[in-house]
């Protein structure tokens, strides 16, 4: 009788063992997707699935990882221990940028900071690649932008350095866009709450960039989305436009940052669309 009980106790135990081991079987490691016990959002960045494709950063359940995705917000969930801010908008390659299709992606994170990097390229490439770092993956002309975050002060935080604007040694009073500033022949400047914002340019073009910058600038709410106790905007359209963007956490404690390599306006729309993933 005794016998009969301890294999029926034995026999239980096996089936409960299985189920417990087929359940984790179907699940996604948590270091590489955020499960939703963590009750957060899983976030992928979906690259390389198709020339010309948007990069698109959106929801997804939690389930078995595609080749062509990378579970970003899981990787970052695993290695940061700061708020992790990401943009859910990114606009689409150029379709005049025939020669470079694809977009790679680039990750680094640690515990007090990660960073982004896109690139246009040739063909496709798995994330991290190491052709990405090569000829003429590399090239300055192929960066696309970066964003990323860090805390202020932490030892070996690998954030971009702050974005430094200042207002016009000469410059004279402007209003541009309705917002009263100071303009020299090659740069105009205004502050409006939180911000501080400078665009540069040739005499020609400034008041367009200017008029752009100050327009996209309204459209976006001043960014008042990101709730900054201070930030930056630098545009500056050399031989072609980019746009730098930083700004402090309403705590003081973390820095962000953005840099796009295109319209000023998709840069201004890229930055309202930055949320909190933790």
């Amino acid at each position: 009788m005794k016998k009969h009980i301890i294999w029926l106790v034995i026999g239980c135990l096996l089936v409960i063992a299985s189920g417990c081991n087929g359940k984790k079987a179907g699940q996604p490691a948590a270091s590489t997707v955020a499960t939703s016990s963590q009750n957060q959002p899983v976030v992928t960045v979906v690259g390389n699935t198709k020339p010309l494709g948007p990069l698109a950063l959106h929801p997804q359940p939690a389930g078995p990882i595609a080749a062509n995705q990378v579970p970003l917000a899981g990787a970052l969930y695993a290695q940061v221990k700061i708020p992790v801010l990401m943009p859910s908008y990114w606009p689409p390659i150029p379709p005049s940028n025939n020669q470079n299709p694809y977009y790679g992606i680039q990750y680094s994170a640690g515990r007090d900071s990660y960073s982004v990097n896109i690139t246009v390229t040739t063909k496709q490439l798995p994330v991290n690649s190491p052709e990405l770092n090569m000829p003429p993956n590399d090239a300055e002309a192929n960066q696309w932008g970066n964003f990323g975050g860090g805390r202020i002060g932490a030892p070996g935080a690998s954030t971009p350095s702050s974005v430094v604007v200042q207002q016009p040694k000469d410059g004279q009073p402007s209003v541009i866009g309705g917002y009263q500033g100071w303009q020299d022949p090659v740069s105009f400047y205004w502050e409006s709450g939180a911000w501080q914002c400078e665009v540069m340019g040739s005499g020609g073009s400034l008041m367009d960039d200017a008029r752009s910058l100050t327009g996209s600038f309204k459209d976006a709410g001043e960014l008042k989305s990101l709730q900054a106790k201070s930030g930056k905007i630098l545009a500056s359209d050399a031989d072609h436009q980019h746009t730098f963007i930083s700004w402090v956490s309403a705590d003081g404690q973390y820095e962000y940052t953005l840099q796009y390599d295109g319209e000023f306006s998709d840069a201004i729309k890229i930055a309202g669309s930055f949320t909190g993933l933790q």
